[in-house]
């Protein structure tokens, strides 16, 4: 399994406001050489978000056997019915 590592550090106008990163998650893949596999985008802020358009789920680094998160962050399921529901998440880890 190959395993290759980038960052990308950009500057934001402040409260809400949206970056696009989608060609450069794109770039990124190209420059891996990677042709099967997962990309995993990870900001380690808790005022930053990443979202993707109706997205259901969240992928999140194992390092040393532990999840990385930032100092502050959480992961958190958010209700946007207006009725309560029961829920169901489903985790799977892949690595070595």
């Amino acid at each position: 399994m190959n395993v290759f590592n980038e960052s990308f550090t950009f500057s934001t106008k402040g409260e809400i406001d949206f970056i696009d990163l989608t060609s450069e998650v794109q770039e990124v893949v190209n420059r891996s050489g990677i042709r099967n596999g997962l990309v995993h985008v990870f900001a380690p802020h808790a005022t930053g978000v990443i979202i993707l358009t109706l997205c259901p789920d969240k992928t999140l680094p194992v390092i040393d056997g532990r999840v990385v998160l930032g100092t502050w962050q959480s992961l958190v399921f958010v209700e946007t019915d207006v009725y309560p529901r029961r829920r169901t998440v489903i985790m799977q880890a892949i690595g070595e």
